[in-house]
């Protein structure tokens, strides 16, 4: 989208009550931006990212983004904007009606925080501020702002550090906060003791520590915190959490609410997973990520007939060290009915694998088994099996199919409901992509080659 097309696009009398308008990766100028954000009067929602505004002074940007009087989200990604033109945007008159600001991956600094932060945020309902080279002078701002009716904070990928998550710990002005993501913020045990001190942390639905070496005390902290009593979604990808710290985790009954569980990438091994197995407390657990813990057969095997999975909808089990017996010990699993999303991507669990589980009473709408070493003779039991009458998304992709596998694909039954289809790095002809593609193309379904 150019500046000419976005001027014949403004002038267009079908766009009269447009309420929503994103645009991605453009090449238009100040004029065409200009164009549409007067353009549309009920505009309620606008997004900007990319390229597209690379090209624009920051306070011209936002001046012409607020021009819109019904303006109640305005997210402005990667669009180069610097804390000039931050100011602009929180000097507007037309501020104080937002409820929706994203700026993440923007270089606003600590300056373009604080201006925001003295500006009139108190409508503001979610703020993203991921990746804005924001440091713990910024996190004071904030916790210095008027933020009364803020709900979600997304600091991602902000270096804080332990002083900056203190000092947004002991700020009384988040009152309504439920949501807080402080994803890489390099923070260690100080902060997430800090943290756990918060006077709004009894109201948090969602906490994202990921990416942070907080710690074996840390864990503890958290496991012990009472206030967590009410937290959702707990966060912990990517962290230093071994075996140990996610058996207290998983015994809190500080964490008993909790319903989603992110654990990728921690050093949890077989004896972590073993761990959660045993766990009596996290009973209304739904989605449960264990990407790249190191989990074998011996650990899902027990995870599969714990109480744990009772509640299970969604399992990533990813990248682990899982063979076609751990599969088989899933699929034989009476609890494996009840997911509706499944990953098993990167574990060689080959044919014997796929066809356990295509002989279990699996109705997932989600199933992923790229990379697992799969076959022709796998896909073929696959294809035939009622497992597949529900699934939305399926992904096959990096495997050694050929076009006799797909073949049993284009006379399956049971692929109805699926809109994407994922078979990149396979050894299909183009013949049968051509014909994948007149199968389910009609319905509806994406397929990437």
């Amino acid at each position: 989208l150019d500046d000419e097309a976005a001027i014949r696009l403004s002038k267009s009398p079908r766009l009269t009550n447009l309420s929503r308008l994103q645009i991605d990766e453009g090449h238009m100028g100040s004029t065409g931006l200009t164009a549409l954000a007067s353009s549309f009067p009920q505009l309620t929602s606008l997004t900007l990212s990319g390229s597209t505004l690379q090209t624009l002074t920051p306070a011209r940007v936002l001046a012409s983004a607020l021009n819109s009087p019904k303006l109640r989200s305005l997210c402005l990604i990667r669009v180069d904007a610097h804390p000039e033109g931050v100011d602009a945007l929180a000097k507007s008159p037309t501020f104080e009606q937002l409820k929706d600001l994203d700026l993440g991956w923007n270089a606003i600094g600590d300056e373009g925080v604080s201006s925001l932060a003295q500006g009139r945020c108190q409508n503001l309902q979610s703020l993203n501020l991921g990746s804005c080279g924001m440091t713990r002078e910024g996190a004071n701002a904030l916790a210095n702002g008027d933020f009364e009716s803020l709900t979600s904070l997304d600091l991602r990928w902000n270096e804080i550090l332990n002083e900056g998550v203190r000092l947004l710990s002991l700020s009384k002005r988040f009152s309504s906060l439920t949501s807080l993501c402080l994803e890489r913020a390099r923070m260690t045990r100080l902060g997430v003791e800090a943290l756990c001190r918060a006077p709004f942390l009894s109201q948090l639905r969602s906490l994202d520590l990921g990416w942070n070496r907080i710690g074996a005390e840390a864990i503890e902290s958290l496991a012990q915190c009472e206030a967590l009593q009410n937290l959702e979604e707990l966060d912990l990808s990517f962290t230093d959490v071994d075996a140990e710290g996610v058996a207290r985790v998983s015994q809190s009954p500080h964490l008993s609410g909790l319903r989603s569980l992110n654990l990728g990438s921690a050093p949890l091994g077989k004896e972590g997973v073993l761990a959660l197995s045993r766990s009596i407390q996290l009973k209304n657990l739904v989605d449960l990520d264990l990407y790249h813990v190191g989990c074998e057969d011996v650990a899902l095997s027990a995870l599969s007939r714990s109480e744990l999975m009772w509640s299970i909808r969604g399992l990533n089990l990813a990248n682990n060290q899982i063979t076609s017996h751990g599969a088989q010990a899933l699929a034989s699993s009476p609890l494996i009915q009840k997911l509706s999303s499944l990953s098993l991507a990167s574990n060689l669990i080959g044919d014997s694998g796929v066809v356990a589980l295509s002989n279990s009473s699996m109705n997932p709408d989600c199933l992923c088994l790229s990379s697992t070493g799969l076959t022709d003779r796998g896909l073929k039991a696959l294809s035939q099996s009622e497992v597949l009458r529900n699934v939305r998304r399926l992904d096959l992709e990096m495997n050694e199919i050929t076009n006799e596998g797909a073949y049993s694909l284009l006379r399956s039954p049971h692929l109805e409901s699926l809109i994407r289809l994922d078979l990149r790095a396979t050894r299909l002809t183009r013949s049968m992509k051509q014909s994948l593609r007149e199968r389910f193309e009609p319905q509806g379904t994406d397929i990437q080659f």
